[in-house]
């Protein structure tokens, strides 16, 4: 099993860790993040809140494509 706070997968994503997030221009990914931190801190109340989930590996390569 994996652990992380709900603020550490925020961080995540902000990061940009995952390859669907690249072709997402800044303006609209920015508000995109700005609602869903919203929704998770009235969905969890805190986002130190944990989330469990099964343990998965996966390797996944990608090419940030130029924009």
């Amino acid at each position: 099993m994996i652990k992380n706070s709900v603020e550490e997968l925020l961080e995540n994503l902000q990061s940009r860790a995952y390859g669907y997030c690249w072709r997402v221009e800044e303006d609209v990914f920015k508000q995109i993040m700005e609602d869903f931190t919203a929704f998770c801190l009235e969905h969890y109340d805190s986002l130190a809140e944990e989330i469990v989930s099964q343990a998965r590996y996966e390797i996944w390569s990608y090419q940030k494509p130029a924009l």
